[in-house]
């Protein structure tokens, strides 16, 4: 007699990196109940906020029972560097070399959270290429509408190459 054992979906590693910087802090709160939920029912998730620096912040969402205000994360040491300034280049350069070997592996699936807005810095793509390049999938929920990506100090062009997908993910309030 053969028995085949069901196969069980992988459960894949999540990684949320997510901006809670000034200009997508609406966007953030809405974020952020999306990462509470994935702390709820996936087993493995770390979560990272930045703004001009980089901090783990999964403890505070295995720890919250409700909303989490955007500034519980901006008040984690290391998430807002020298300026306070959104700048990618600096957050994905430190995530790589201070994360990228304990956090992302070939199972992970790596989210990133906001608007790629880099206030005319170096936007470290070749940091971002060897975060993803190490993720199984990437994915960018950008809150901006997406005529607007590519304009001005936009690096989401610069990124786009190296996810498997982007989308313009606003609020209700962000239509307005």
């Amino acid at each position: 007699m053969l028995f085949r054992s069901r196969k069980h979906p992988h459960k894949p590693d999540i990684v949320v990196l997510c901006d809670v910087s000034g200009s997508v802090a609406e966007f953030a709160q809405f974020t952020f109940t999306i990462i509470n939920a994935l702390h709820d029912q996936v087993r493995n998730v770390r979560s990272f906020a930045f703004v001009d620096g980089v901090a783990e912040v999964s403890d505070i969402f295995l720890d919250a029972r409700y909303e989490i205000a955007v500034n519980r994360l901006v008040e984690r040491r290391g998430v807002v560097g020298l300026e306070g300034h959104s700048d990618y280049g600096s957050v994905f350069d430190r995530f790589r070399r201070l994360h990228l070997d304990d956090t992302v592996g070939t199972g992970t699936t790596l989210i990133v959270t906001g608007d790629a807005r880099g206030n005319y810095r170096d936007g470290g793509v070749e940091h971002f290429e060897a975060i993803a390049a190490r993720a199984r999938r990437v994915y960018w929920l950008n809150p901006e509408p997406s005529p607007l990506w590519g304009e001005d100090d936009s690096l989401i062009n610069d990124y786009r190459h190296s996810c498997t997908a982007v989308h313009e993910v606003r609020t209700r309030s962000e239509e307005h």
